[in-house]
Formats: structure tokens, sequence, C-alpha cells
């Protein structure tokens, strides 16, 4: 396969992503928490509560990319937690600073980068992210990923979120490129890594945890401890 260019969803595909609810319970007892008057049953509820609005993201026909102090409010408001609006900023920072340090990088991630750069594919990042876009970007960078990358497409930065087809066609643009089979998109959610990347034509592959996921739409699934592998023998050694 004469291969363009490789694009990667980031959460859950080339990292680890954190627990919602875990990350705002490593704010629990600290003056922080205790300054706004959120114990553990308060970090919990609108743990679960931002959480399931992100959820329901990817369920909604509407593909904007809402603000995130506008996904947190909606949060607290729910939960019946009484903040400011300086204190529901102050809060998105803090779980999103506890949250980006509890996400770990897959231990396959920079050695496929590495080895894709070697083989001078062009790599392209899309994430669906609701937050600061500066600290998704600089803990992408600390984490030392960012530099393989060619193009970094962020969707709280144009607005709308994967599946759009915009969001894709940004990356496209951004690589000087035409949507073919021969652009790979890798991702874990079917919604909008799979079906997304389908419908731009793009060549498919699903990353899982385990072999009893369900049935995918990919051209491919890869369980993530075989990545290196299937990209040497599938997709490098067939350049």
């Amino acid at each position: 396969m004469q291969i363009q260019a490789i694009l990667f969803d980031l959460g859950n595909t080339l990292s680890k992503s954190a627990s919602f609810v875990e990350a705002l319970l490593q704010l629990e007892n600290t003056p922080f928490s205790q300054s706004l008057g959120l114990d553990r049953e308060a970090l919990t509820t609108i743990g679960e509560e931002f959480g399931k609005n992100i959820r329901e993201l990817y369920s909604k026909d509407d593909l904007t990319q809402p603000h995130w102090f506008d996904v947190w409010q909606a949060a607290a408001i729910n939960s019946s937690i009484n903040l400011t609006d300086v204190q529901i900023t102050e809060l998105s920072y803090a779980h999103l600073n506890a949250f980006l340090q509890q996400s770990q990088v897959e231990p396959y991630a920079i050695p496929l980068l590495s080895m894709i750069k070697e083989n001078q594919i062009p790599l392209g990042l899309i994430s669906n992210v609701t937050g600061p876009v500066e600290l998704f970007a600089a803990d992408f960078q600390n984490k030392g990923m960012a530099d393989y990358f060619d193009v970094i497409i962020w969707s709280n930065v144009i607005g709308v979120r994967k599946p759009d087809k915009r969001i894709f066609q940004t990356a496209l643009d951004g690589l000087n490129l035409q949507a073919s089979k021969q652009i790979i998109m890798v991702g874990d959610n079917e919604t909008a890594d799979i079906l997304g990347g389908n419908a731009m034509g793009f060549t498919t592959i699903k990353v899982i945890d385990d072999e009893t996921q369900e049935d995918s739409a990919a051209d491919y699934v890869v369980n993530k401890v075989g990545m290196i592998e299937f990209f040497k023998s599938n997709i490098i050694e067939t350049i």
C-alpha cells in the first residue's frame, strides 16, 4: 500500500486516558478543594456529571465543539453545586492538570511514532478535547509526542469534533493532501475515528484493549499489544 499519511487519535490510542472522577479526587482534602467547599462526595458527583456530559458529545448529531467552561458549568449546575464562574474556571484547570498527569503514554506509542517517522511517512494528530488547549498542547509536548507530528488538530481550536468531516479536512489541508485510501486513520472510538475516517474514504485501524470488544467497521482491528508488529508487517514493509 502506498501510504500518504497516518492520522492518529490521542486519548485511549496513543495515551491511556485517566478517570475523570479519579482525577478530581486527587484534589480531595487539599486547600483548593476545601476553599471551594468540595468534599469527596461533591468531587465524585461533579466528576461523574462532567464525564456524562463528555460521553454525550459523542452521541449528538451536532458536532460543534462546546466551550469547556460551558460543559463544566452544566456539570456544576446538574450536580447542585454552587460555584462562581471564577471557581468553575479554577476547578476545570486543576482537574485537567490532574487528569493529564494521570493519563499515561501507551508503551507502544513512542516506538511506533519513531518507526513511522524513520520511514518518512507524514503524521497528523486529530483529537477531540474539552478543556484549555494550552494544557493539552503542553502535556503532549512534555510527554515526548508532539515533535513527531507534522500537523496537530485540536477540536476546541477549530470548533468541530470528530467525526465531522471538517476536522479531518483541516488535517489534510495542513498536510497538503487529498482524502483517499492512502490516508490511514488510527483510533479507538468507533463513531469518531472509524466511522468518521470511513466517511472520508480513509483506511481505518481500530485500536482495542482486548479481543472481546464488539465488531467494528474498521478495515483493521488491532490489539494494543500488537500495534508495532502490525504496523511493521502490514504498513511499513509494504511501502
